[in-house]
């Protein structure tokens, strides 16, 4: 057996060797042959560029074009109709003139065997086509060459179908463009001559760069351009044409058909051709598989012949090694292994006695596993159900605290109280941020992190911060100085707020901590770098404490250091530099150190984001956002913690016209009894999941309600039922005024309608810069337009009206605006002599929010 294996692979080798060397051979002449047919096509359409150049220099044409006899024109035709005569392959010439929008003043044809002058009355006016077009926009010693398609006569594809290619030269008068010459030409004769290039069994292919064939073996899959039919080419390969020959696979096989593709030289920048020579491999293999067929039955002959005789002295050991493998087959349902022939003294014995001792190695080592599995599927649900458990008492607490204190912040307290509630809420932020990465530590180690970006003040930033550890400054007898450059105490930076002033806070408290009484930490930013649209911030925390040694800086570079002194770190409420590090990595940032014993250290990280100028009058955080329309809404709260409720109730009493609080799910309304418009929930009541009352709360909801989860879960961290649309998911503790915010843009969208961009990133073919500039240009507009409307409305000025509705309506109308545009079309009516005063209102107040749309659009626009 193992001699006639050994011929059979000796023989299949020398069978694979023949078989690649016949293909290496075709692939060669595959090649040849579409140069030679490169070669040909190139020298046929430099022969028809020296035609057309010869036509377009004949003296019968000028003569013509200085005379504009009707005898000379006569002669140029005759000219014309003899050049057709002696050029088998050209079927028409046409002299074009620029004037009466590019009439024809001369065209001589091919009609079957004749070759006639076209009369007068046929002649037709070719200005608006693409040849005429294109030729007369070409220098004076330019020329036009069309692609390749079908001739048409009167704009239907003329019978037979004749491939047409088409030149034409520019013809001038002295410096004047006075028309165009154009010739065309039938390909059906050249086409026909590379066959004569071809060898059998090579079979010819021409097709474009679009993947429409020209040439191919099956006549109905030519021209399907013309047709409406998809590219050939692409559906049958995948790919484009250049695809290959960019790649340099310009000899390939595919579904054995051997293939040579050859980009064809054609003077035309914006088209290119492709031919291919293809040979199918079963019959350039005709001969190899006779070879092979009869070695293989040379072999199977003796195969079967030794298989007899070895079947007789096998089949006496199978029956023992049936029962092994059903015996190895049983394990995995059985859990045993049983009735082996383990007594046998020969190798089956032995492959018998060796299953046996590894079945039980596998039970025994597989009921440990079920123990161990069992043991830490039992630990992870308990470690969640603790996580879960904590991280929903700890931030309900936390939301009550920051929500109480935007409240007091909002209810004009004196100047020292002010200070005090600041670094309250700071504080508690902190406290947010730190419990944040306690419950999601392993996120923030596999750089899953949610990060909220937002316009952030440097300056207001500082002070925050100063505000916060001033009290340990003084305590520590410190000198604390904030120093800010006036670039960036002038911008706001698009970052996220929380992360960096948890980043700034822990750099800051490290600092005073290794700092000596009478020392010095300085809280610096300034900038690096500034373009248009980014700017690079340097954030320093400078100390005069003792220094870190140089051996010590890597340590503190790659992980949560602390050193033997009494000022460990073990006392800080920061995060630790390891996290400080990681979370800089995430926002694209580099912790930098530099250090001197005896001097002081500088700790400090540069941030490249978006900014923008500050405004001439900051937002007032303390003034409370009015929610229009909310006073016809119905709010169902449901919430288990009385605090969080209590604070619901202080921001929305008096605000709806009903308040509905449900502390767990049997306290929600039955169907029927009441319906909501808006309804705010948590995701744990108690021990129960709100999940289980999804279908309850559907029963209740209006037609078009709004629906927000404020959990102490990560937003999309729970999969949560289609029984209906969730609004939004906001994680505990949210800052109230961007929760009313939320609110308000949810209400005003269901109002006015949200405005839909995505005209305008097809209309910029998805670039985003341009669609950025555009979404800017947009905003200043309707910002503008939306104060002179206000005014126009409120003097019933109806021509100003009518002027700047006519300017927006178009804008309107591509973001998809249906119910805003009703609403400007009912203000003409109402301008001249109508009731105004209701569209004062309801107009600014929607241009106001598509406005503040559009802006968030923009500085959160991702890449497409």
């Amino acid at each position: 057996m193992l001699f006639l294996i050994g011929i059979g692979l000796v023989g299949f080798v020398l069978l694979q060797y023949s078989s690649k060397e016949i293909l290496s051979s075709s692939e060669k002449k595959l090649n040849h042959t579409a140069e030679l047919i490169n070669t040909k096509f190139s020298d046929y359409v430099e022969s028809l560029k020296q035609d057309i150049t010869f036509v377009a220099q004949s003296p019968l044409l000028q003569k013509y074009l200085e005379t504009k006899k009707e005898s000379d024109r006569k002669l140029l035709s005759e000219e014309y109709q003899s050049l057709i005569s002696s050029k088998p392959d050209l079927f028409q010439i046409r002299f074009i003139g620029l004037k009466d929008t590019g009439k024809e003043m001369v065209r001589v044809e091919r009609r079957g065997p004749k070759v006639i002058i076209v009369p007068d009355d046929q002649l037709q006016e070719k200005g608006k086509r693409d040849y005429f077009v294109e030729t007369v926009s070409l220098p004076a010693d330019s020329m036009f060459i069309s692609p390749i398609d079908l001739n048409k006569e009167y704009g239907e594809i003329s019978a037979p179908f004749v491939p047409t290619l088409r030149l034409a030269l520019p013809v001038y008068q002295g410096a004047t463009l006075i028309g165009i010459i154009v010739i065309n030409t039938d390909l059906s004769l050249i086409f026909n001559s590379f066959n004569q290039i071809l060898e059998p069994p090579f079979e010819l292919r021409m097709v474009n760069n679009t993947g429409y064939y020209l040439i191919h073996e099956d006549h109905l899959k030519t021209f399907g351009f013309e047709f409406g039919n998809p590219p050939g080419f692409r559906k049958e390969f995948g790919v484009w044409p250049e695809d290959l020959d960019n790649f340099n696979e310009r000899v390939f096989s595919k579904d054995g058909v051997l293939y040579a593709i050859e980009s064809l030289s054609f003077p035309r920048k914006d088209y290119e051709l492709f031919v291919m020579v293809l040979a199918r491999e079963e019959i350039l293999l005709e001969s190899y598989y006779v070879y092979r067929k009869n070695s293989f039955l040379i072999i199977i002959g003796l195969g079967l012949v030794f298989m007899f005789i070895s079947f007789f002295y096998l089949s006496g050991q199978s029956k023992e090694l049936k029962e092994i493998t059903d015996e190895m087959r049983a394990l995995p349902k059985t859990l045993q292994a049983s009735n082996l022939p383990i007594k046998r003294k020969d190798e089956i014995g032995a492959l018998a006695n060796s299953f046996n001792e590894m079945s039980t190695l596998i039970l025994k080592n597989l009921h440990s596993l079920e123990l161990a599995r069992a043991t830490a599927e039992e630990a992870v649900r308990e470690k969640e159900e603790f996580l879960e458990n904590i991280s929903h008492e700890i931030r309900n607490p936390l939301q009550s605290i920051s929500g109480l204190c935007e409240l007091l912040e909002k209810n004009n307290p004196s100047s020292h109280q002010l200070q005090l509630i600041k670094s309250l809420k700071f504080n508690s932020a902190n406290l947010q941020s730190l419990v944040n990465d306690v419950l999601d530590y392993k996120k923030l180690l596999l750089g899953e992190v949610v990060f909220f970006d937002e316009w952030v003040s440097v300056e207001q930033l500082f002070e925050a911060l100063y505000g916060s550890n001033n009290y340990v400054a003084i305590t520590r007898k410190l000198k604390f100085i904030i120093e800010i450059d006036s670039f960036t105490k002038s911008i706001e930076l698009y970052v996220d707020k929380l992360r960096l002033s948890q980043v700034i806070n822990n750099l800051l408290v490290n600092a005073m901590k290794f700092t000596n009484t009478g020392g010095q930490v300085v809280l610096r930013s300034e900038k690096i770098k500034e373009t248009i649209e980014k700017v690079v911030v340097r954030f320093s925390i400078i100390d005069t404490g003792k220094g870190i040694k140089p051996e010590m800086l890597e340590d503190i570079r790659k992980r949560y250091f602390t050193n033997s002194d009494k000022h460990a770190f073990a006392d800080s409420f920061g995060l630790g530099l390891s996290i400080v590090i990681q979370l800089l990595e995430r926002m694209g940032a580099k912790l930098q150190i530099k250090s001197e014993e005896g001097v002081g250290s500088t700790f400090f990280f540069d941030i490249e984001t978006g900014y923008r100028q500050l405004p001439g009058v900051l937002p007032d955080t303390k003034k409370d956002i009015t929610i229009s329309g909310l006073s016809a809404m119905s709010l169902l709260v449901i919430d288990d913690d009385q605090q969080i409720l209590s604070l619901y109730k202080h921001l929305f009493e008096g605000k709806v016209i009903k308040l509905v609080e449900a502390r767990k799910l049997e306290e929600i309304p039955e169907k029927g009894s009441q319906s909501f418009d808006i309804v705010v929930a948590d995701l744990r009541l108690g021990g129960e999941s709100l999940k289980n009352g999804f279908d309850k709360i559907k029963d209740v909801l209006s037609d078009e309600a709004l629906v927000y989860i404020v959990s102490a879960r990560i937003p999309g961290s729970e999969v949560l039922p289609d029984t209906f649309s969730i609004s939004a998911w906001m994680q505990k503790p949210v800052e109230i005024n961007r929760f009313l915010k939320q609110i308000q843009q949810d209400v005003l969208g269901l109002r006015y309608g949200r405005p839909n961009t995505l005209s305008i990133k097809k209309d910029y073919d998805f670039d985003r810069e341009k669609y950025k500039r555009a979404l800017g240009l947009l905003i200043s507009e309707w910002t503008g337009i939306s104060k002179d409307l206000y005014q126009a409305i409120r003097l019933k000025d109806e021509a100003v009206c009518l002027n700047l509705i006519h300017k927006i309506i178009t804008s309107v109308r591509r973001l998809e605006l249906d119910k805003f545009e009703k609403m400007l079309t009912k203000i003409q009516d109402a301008c001249p002599e109508g009731d105004v005063a209701y569209y004062e209102v309801i107009i600014p107040e929607a241009m106001t929010f598509y406005i503040d749309f559009l802006q968030t659009e923009l500085n959160e626009l991702p890449d497409f």
